[in-house]
């Protein structure tokens, strides 16, 4: 037995006779390093990003802004969300490698934060608004959390008992609006006491659109006048089919594809946001491919597509379903009973570079998996993805995976990435980052010119399993049955495409 102290002094006394070792430490040579672990349960994994950034991002910078102003800075709450989402922090936990019950005490704990996050960000906004002057009026604020002034187009709603209305900013000037959307509501979903009294008239909930400059670290108040004309505005004219900004020319391809030019540096990009499915004959600790693989694509499918151009924003919905194998059996012998569905709702702001994407699957198949892929016209040998360290280049291939066998690799060196946030392809001057909320797992494939593919789904049945095609040998877990890894039913997916000039630095990637 040893104490630590002693193993310190030894290493001390022996530093200059040690190797020094660099890099990420992440290759499977002498142990198994899990590299495919991060695409996992994607709901859990998506859900753990999503209530991160929210109290990272929205809560506890609100909390401070609201306490500036004379509000408590209630710690106690605050200490309580990050104990449930700590419980949920065991490297198994996170990691999703345990029996569904396990899963869904870590989605009760995850529930709890999240609840506990909206109800107090929502008790911050009302305080502050309502202690406001002119407190008695109707406002509708708008709160921006970063270190800096933002100018973008907010979706909202105003509900309230007129037909129309005028908006204001707090130096009486009118603001002008969109409406994307009008509804009548029965006034006793709002609040039984008033129909209670004989009160039947409507309400009206209005989703409009605003384009506003919100200081930093601060809000924007504008003043709601009901039943007062305000000043609407039409929707804007642009050219069917296409979704057009000063920075980017987007148009659909007849299989549901994008194709994008970037007007600054005259960069296309084809076919980007083609569905990949494939086989997935791991676990809950590994992606391993079947050894009879049979790779689909979303190239031949029969899209909805639908275009809508509103004040600030345009906005492309496309929807189609794909038929694919419903489990391995299936897709050794080449059926394709199973079926997913995707809609991905594509927006473009008038005055963004970023593009953003929201991906909804609809999965009834089992183990296989699922990946959007970006490609680029970059011939290059390294990606720049971030960690919760800063921000690291790593190859696009590993030499690695010629010999690993030869060499007795306790896992292949498949070059499948992780990312916080972002990932950066650049040849020369110009650049592709992905930008994501959970969606942490990447590869980039393609002989020369190079394409992104980011997993949004892995669906498995059992938590561990033996000599799997990239992983020989004993299984990582007890070999349990798992359903609820195959992530059956619904699953919603977030990222942004951002084509840049110059640096990642400069360019406000990295």
């Amino acid at each position: 037995m040893s104490r630590f102290e002693e193993v310190f002094e030894k290493i001390e006394a022996q530093r200059e006779s040690l190797a020094t070792l660099k890099g990420e430490f992440i290759d499977g040579k002498y142990m198994r390093v899990h590299r495919t672990i991060g695409s996992t349960r994607m709901d859990i994994k998506i859900a753990h990003a999503r209530i991160e950034n929210k109290i990272v991002n929205l809560l506890e910078p609100l909390a401070t802004l609201a306490w500036t102003l004379g509000f408590e800075y209630h710690h106690g709450l605050l200490e309580k969300m990050w104990k449930e989402i700590l419980k949920n922090h065991a490297h198994d936990s996170i990691g999703c490698c345990c029996s569904d019950k396990v899963h869904r005490e870590i989605v009760a704990r995850f529930e709890l934060a999240e609840d506990m996050a909206d109800n107090l960000l929502r008790f911050y906004m009302r305080k502050i608004a309502d202690n406001m002057p002119q407190s008695d009026a109707d406002k509708l604020v708008l709160f921006n959390l970063m270190p800096w002034p933002r100018e973008e187009v907010i979706n909202t709603t105003v509900r309230l008992r007129a037909s129309q209305f005028n908006l204001r900013d707090d130096r009486g000037q009118p603001v002008p609006y969109f409406i994307r959307h009008a509804r009548e509501i029965d006034p006793g979903l709002i609040d039984r006491q008033i129909v209670h009294y004989g009160n039947y008239d409507p309400f009206m909930e209005f989703d409009i659109q605003i384009n506003q400059i919100v200081p930093s670290m601060g809000y924007r108040t504008l003043y709601i006048e009901a039943n007062q004309p305000g000043n609407v505005i039409a929707a804007k004219s642009d050219a069917e089919g296409i979704l057009e900004n000063a920075f980017w020319q987007i148009a659909l391809n007849e299989d549901g594809t994008l194709q994008l030019v970037d007007k600054d540096s005259g960069v296309r990009y084809d076919r980007v946001l083609q569905i990949e499915e494939s086989s997935d004959d791991g676990d809950e600790y590994d992606y391993s491919p079947a050894k009879e693989e049979w790779v689909m694509t979303s190239a031949t499918a029969k899209p909805q597509c639908e275009i809508t151009h509103e004040a600030w924003q345009s906005r492309a919905v496309i929807r189609y379903d794909m038929a694919v194998p419903l489990n391995l059996l299936e897709r050794s012998v080449r059926q394709s009973t199973g079926r997913v569905g995707v809609e991905m709702v594509v927006t473009l702001s008038h005055n963004s570079r970023r593009i953003d994407v929201d991906i909804n699957l609809d999965n009834q198949a089992d183990d296989h998996r699922l990946r959007v892929l970006i490609p680029t016209s970059f011939n290059t040998d390294s990606v720049l993805a971030d960690t919760q360290f800063g921000s690291l280049t790593r190859p696009v291939n590993d030499s690695a995976m010629n010999n690993w066998q030869q060499e007795g690799w306790k896992e292949a060196p498949v070059p499948v990435w992780n990312m916080l946030n972002y990932a950066a392809l650049q040849e020369g001057r110009n650049g592709m980052a992905v930008f994501s909320e959970g969606l942490r797992e990447f590869e980039v494939i393609g002989e020369e010119k190079k394409t992104f593919a980011i997993t949004l789904l892995r669906g498995v049945g059992l938590l561990g399993k033996e000599d799997l095609f990239l992983r020989p040998g004993r299984p990582s877990g007890i070999k349990m049955p798992v359903p609820d890894s195959q992530l059956r039913g619904l699953l919603s997916c977030r990222l942004s495409l951002l084509s840049y000039t110059g640096t990642p630095t400069a360019a406000g990637v990295a």
